[in-house]
């Protein structure tokens, strides 16, 4: 699945509702739409919670950029977890929604 077809998905699944995702540190964060946008925050329902201050807006191109990262991610390529983090400041939740749904 590419990106593009992921973040649809992703936006199709969260219209019926939020969702809480686990990142891989083992915290816990909500995904949820408000006005056709995907954001991120505190979890509720699961703990322990990410100590997120506010809630984070994910745009699509920024999912789009850390997505391209993901494999390399995934096969820890030295280095590629500071070289993605210097591009998004939600790489670490972007890559929890990823793994929830690829």
């Amino acid at each position: 699945m590419n990106g593009e077809s992921l973040w649809n998905k992703i936006m199709e699944e969260l219209v019926k509702g939020s969702l809480e995702v686990k990142t891989r540190t083992g915290l816990w964060v909500k995904a949820y739409l408000k006005n056709n946008s995907l954001y991120i925050e505190k979890a509720i329902d699961n703990a322990p919670s990410s100590k997120i201050n506010k809630s984070r807006n994910i745009s699509k191109k920024d999912f789009l950029t850390v997505y391209s990262y993901y494999d390399r991610w995934i096969d820890q390529e030295k280095g590629i977890r500071h070289e993605v983090t210097s591009l998004s400041q939600n790489t670490a939740y972007i890559f929890a929604l990823i793994s929830h749904f690829k």
